[in-house]
């Protein structure tokens, strides 16, 4: 088996148990039995489980990106910024509330990353810029202070519902606020 497939099936399996399980609950030995490989070879290949969470975290931001860019294109500045929260959302509600609860604690602690996948953080604030600047916005709110409302909500939202164990429809609860927000930030 190749470096490549090998790296793959430890993050494939490390995905699935990430869906079900705490990440304090998930041992190198269960994701290696489920990948089919040695534990000597996980540490030859990724090294430590929270190095295997930082992979994890890059590739989710790779594959974030691809998702964004084929939903892009002819789209308003205000579309994007709806397409890049989808995405988060989408995200969240893929990889479920054990994970995204983890994955926000140390995120809150800044124990690991203090941004979601950092390309959907960049293009947030990218596209709010660029609605900005093209006068859709009052003028009475800055880019930043409109960032800060947007991001932090949803983080928020996404605590929230992680907190809660996922029992919510965070993507229709979170649209409601997105509106709300907007609203008062657009120009009429």
């Amino acid at each position: 088996m190749g470096d490549n497939e090998t790296r793959t099936k430890i993050i494939k399996a490390a995905e699935e148990l990430f869906k079900q399980k705490d990440y304090e609950d998930i041992s190198i030995r269960e994701i290696c039995q489920l990948a089919g490989i040695s534990i000597g070879a996980f540490y030859r290949h990724i090294g430590s489980k929270e190095q295997l969470f930082k992979i994890f975290h890059i590739q989710l931001g790779t594959e974030a990106l691809k998702i964004l860019f084929e939903k892009i294109d002819n789209k308003t500045p205000m579309e994007k910024i709806s397409v890049v929260i989808d995405i988060y959302l989408d995200l969240i509600t893929y990889f479920g509330y054990k994970f995204v609860k983890y994955f926000l604690t140390l995120s809150l602690n800044n124990e690991i990353f203090a941004n979601p996948p950092g390309a959907l953080h960049t293009f947030l604030k990218e596209y709010i810029t660029e609605a900005s600047n093209n006068g859709e916005f009052k003028p009475e709110y800055t880019i930043d202070y409109i960032f800060r409302a947007l991001f932090s909500s949803l983080r928020g939202a996404a605590f929230d519902w992680s907190v809660n164990s996922g029992k919510s429809d965070i993507k229709a609860d979170y649209s409601i606020t997105l509106n709300i927000l907007l609203n008062e930030f657009k120009k009429k």
